[in-house]
């Protein structure tokens, strides 16, 4: 558990499954940024059984209020696989959560973690073109944007471009120090 002013970072338990579920299956909450993929019931709990979200190369948090209360997640994967480093994505789920600050002190608790336990030299974070909010996120945390993929993701009915912003590791210590 990574414990923060405003949020509680924490790997995912059994007894979240229900309500992660609930939260993330209504694609009109979700906002207009996040892709309109949705998994079943099985699906998730059979990938959560299989190694309860969390891998050395792929996991999610829980992201929750101090009082406990769930309220996104945030997850790092591998990316392109040719590629040095992990791809982050994040998730507020109710809108009315949303615009609080708690992405950002996740984000920057998430980094703080990341970059303590994995030999990793590179963080990247992808958002949809116009999702400022996201963009916003990442260059708060210290995130610097290197450019757009063209038409790289197929959302809502059409091909978008994707902004993608890094952080590499010694970027990181010379903001901390």
């Amino acid at each position: 558990m990574i414990k923060g002013k405003k949020v509680i970072l924490r790997t995912f338990r059994e007894s979240d499954l229900e309500e992660f579920m609930r939260k993330t299956e209504v694609l009109e909450k979700s906002g207009e940024w996040w892709p309109g993929s949705l998994f079943s019931d099985v699906s998730w709990k059979k990938r959560y059984s299989e190694n309860g979200f969390w891998e050395y190369l792929n996991g999610k948090m829980a992201i929750t209020t101090l009082e406990g209360r769930l309220i996104g997640n945030i997850n790092f994967f591998k990316g392109i696989p040719y590629t040095e480093g992990l791809e982050i994505g994040y998730r507020i789920y109710e809108p009315s959560d949303r615009g609080k600050g708690y992405m950002s002190e996740a984000l920057s608790l998430f980094l703080g973690y990341l970059f303590s336990t994995r030999p990793v030299e590179r963080l990247q974070v992808c958002y949809i073109e116009g999702n400022e909010a996201s963009r916003n996120v990442a260059e708060k945390c210290g995130f610097v944007r290197e450019g757009t993929l063209r038409n790289a993701v197929f959302h809502r009915g059409r091909y978008r471009d994707l902004g993608i912003s890094s952080l590499l590791r010694a970027d990181y210590e010379k903001a901390k120090a």
